[in-house]
This record gives structure tokens, C-alpha cells and sequence, in this order.
């Protein structure tokens, strides 16, 4: 996805190709392109949550919480390599006709309670 940029969402061929496996192979845990791309969104999420949680669980008053969980948010935003994926992976999640990801419910399960444990 990355190579294509934000022009041309890729094909299953390329993808197979480009993972070094069978046509076989991907449609055994994958139904679509459009499943791996939300797959690789939700592995995204799941990967920032657990980065932030664990900076975050470092602290121990509300405030230095908060100022954690924003300066990881913001590392994740300044390093160019995770920004250009981001944006990429966005934009091919937005062209995803068959199946979007439950990002608002989602991220509200998983970013609140990074931040305000019960």
C-alpha cells in the first residue's frame, strides 16, 4: 500500500506478490483486499494503543497521564515514516466499499481507557 501512495488502492496480485505468497495462502485468512486493508488499519490501532498504554501506565497522577498519552500521540505524529503509512492506510480504509472498520466505537473502547483506566 505504501508504494501506491494515496492514487491507486492495490490489487490482490500485487499484494500476494509483494508478500511472497499463494493466492492460496491469502484467501485462506483473508475473504478480499478490502479485509487485509482494514486488518492493517486494525493492527495499526492496536499497535498505537499499546504503545500509548504503556507510556502512560509509566505515570502515575492524572496530569502526567494526560502529557503522556499527548506527547506519544504527537511522537507518532512527527516521525514521518508513521505519518506517510497512516495516511496511506486512511485513504485506502476510505476506498474499502465492502467493509470499514468500527473506528469511532473502536477507538473509544481502546484510546479512553488508555487514559482514564476504570
Amino acid at each position: 500500500m505504501l508504494r501506491k501512495g494515496c492514487t491507486e488502492v492495490p490489487k490482490v496480485s500485487e499484494i500476494v506478490h509483494e508478500a511472497g505468497i499463494t493466492n492460496q495462502a491469502f484467501y485462506r485468512h483473508f475473504r478480499s483486499r478490502d479485509d487485509v486493508i482494514v486488518a492493517t488499519y486494525e493492527q495499526g490501532m492496536l499497535s498505537v494503543y499499546s504503545y500509548l498504554r504503556h507510556r502512560v501506565g509509566k505515570k502515575s497522577s492524572w496530569r502526567d497521564k494526560l502529557e503522556a498519552w499527548i506527547d506519544g500521540v504527537l511522537a507518532q505524529i512527527k516521525d514521518p515514516k508513521l505519518a506517510d503509512l497512516s495516511t496511506v492506510i486512511r485513504w485506502n480504509v476510505a476506498r474499502s466499499p465492502e467493509r470499514k472498520p468500527k473506528s469511532s466505537r473502536w477507538a473509544k473502547s481502546v484510546f479512553v481507557p488508555c487514559c482514564c483506566p476504570s
